[in-house]
């Protein structure tokens, strides 16, 4: 008899919920180096905040939402809006 496995199912994003999501950010710099220089791991940073939505290429945050942050002039708008590349995305965590 076969065992079946139970995968755990993620549970899709929905827009507002807040996340930290590490990711791996570019580097560069226009002088001159040593090969061995020139090569550095790129660093690891992490974002806060709000989901607003995905596709296959890029996952979009805001870093505050006008329903969240009591802003009522704000309606219909977002702060600070950040487009993630999924390629760099090395964790995501529900807050």
């Amino acid at each position: 008899m076969k065992k079946h496995s139970k995968k755990s199912k993620k549970q899709p994003l929905e827009f507002g919920t807040r996340l930290e999501i590490a990711w791996r950010d570019t580097t560069g710099n226009g002088s001159w180096h040593s090969l061995s220089d020139a090569m550095p791991e790129p660093p690891v940073v992490s974002q806060l905040g709000y989901f607003l939505g995905e596709n296959k290429d890029t996952i979009y945050l805001a870093q505050g939402l006008p329903n969240m942050d009591g802003c009522s002039m704000c309606e219909g708008q977002v702060l600070g809006p950040t487009a993630i590349p999924r390629g760099c995305v090395v964790n995501i965590k529900r807050m």
